[in-house]
């Protein structure tokens, strides 16, 4: 068998065909995951499967999106990305308005460099997720403390609020 039959069969084998994302050991093994709700790490399984390496920064999580990808439920889709957000794992790259999606970006890759969004392209990952909050939420208003059994986190309200590092909330006026 000739080496480019022994490759082919090689790659035949070893993997599954099509694109796929590295997902470092370190994230896997942070506190910071285990911590996760299980629809939180299945959101963020969805996020990972929209990146395709040049795409970070465009990453949506629409409902009608996401209800062809099995989830059921608005809230819960809500809840879980308000959790990954507050914990780091994402930042809203685009505020949605009328006919324009939310959009997100995974900290830990760099953010690309597109033309739409609000946010600019950066070099290096922000690696928020190791901090295991989101900074950029600080200044985010009408953010408020949900809690769950196991943790808590912060998702938009009516209350004009703003987060502050200490988990506590300034009301704006």
């Amino acid at each position: 068998m000739g080496q480019a039959k022994r490759l082919l069969a090689k790659r035949k084998h070893g993997r599954t065909d099509g694109s796929y994302t590295a997902w470092p050991h370190a994230c896997a093994r942070s506190e910071n995951c285990k911590t996760l709700s299980a629809h939180a790490k299945a959101l963020l399984l969805d996020f990972l499967g929209q990146f395709t390496g040049y795409n970070n920064g465009n990453l949506c999580c629409a409902f009608k999106l996401l209800k062809q990808r099995g989830w059921r439920s608005r809230t819960t889709v809500e809840k879980a990305r308000a959790e990954l957000e507050h914990k780091g794992w994402i930042v809203q790259t685009q505020q949605g308005g009328r006919n324009r999606p939310n959009l997100f970006a995974l900290t830990i890759f760099k953010i690309d460099d597109i033309a739409k969004l609000d946010v600019r392209g950066t070099d290096k990952p922000l690696g928020f997720w190791k901090q295991g909050h989101n900074p950029w939420l600080i200044d985010k208003p009408c953010c408020q403390p949900i809690a769950t059994k196991n943790s808590s986190y912060s998702s938009c309200a009516t209350t004009p609020t703003t987060c502050m590092p200490d988990g506590q909330q300034k009301h704006l006026k």
